[in-house]
């Protein structure tokens, strides 16, 4: 579901990829606790943006880690922000699902499939998941993971981040 709409919205061209980053940066996006969040606004943090769904197996195997992540690390100024959108009547099931798992982190809901589709698209476009972005400090992609991710690798990336910082 999330992927396809997604895949739809890469793009070639250097110059129109960096203007679709700079504004997926700067789009005000709702949160699932009802906040809004731009990844512009947490610039000066290490950000792990992940792409995922709640249907998606690897991406339910891997949020133990995400969790584990956030915890460690979150002191040290960074943090992992989650992405994923369906439509209203899926809020709540959603919000079950990361109580239940309980997720410590920041979750991406937006509703708006056209603003979520142009979100996207600032990163390339997202086309399986779960999809990993680790950003620097100052928004810039360093890494980008398809699958699922386990502590030792978020570590492996992490940890010379937050020293260099």
């Amino acid at each position: 579901m999330l992927a396809a709409p997604l895949a739809a919205s890469a793009q070639d061209d250097t110059a129109g990829a960096s203007s679709a980053l700079t504004q997926s940066m700067q789009t005000p996006l709702a949160t699932l606790d009802g906040k809004s969040l731009t990844l512009d606004g947490l610039k000066g943090q290490v950000v792990l943006l992940n792409f995922w769904a709640t249907w998606c197996p690897p991406c339910r195997e891997e949020i133990p880690h995400l969790v584990e992540a956030q915890r460690t690390y979150k002191e040290r100024g960074f943090t992992v922000v989650g992405v994923t959108w369906s439509d209203r009547s899926a809020q709540s099931k959603l919000a079950r699902f990361v109580a239940r798992m309980r997720i410590n982190y920041p979750i991406i809901y937006d509703t708006d499939r056209a603003k979520m589709i142009q979100f996207a698209r600032g990163f390339g476009g997202v086309y399986a998941l779960p999809v990993s972005l680790l950003l620097d400090r100052e928004g810039r992609i360093v890494r980008l993971h398809t699958g699922a991710v386990t502590m030792p690798m978020l570590e492996k990336w992490i940890e010379p981040m937050l020293i260099e910082g």
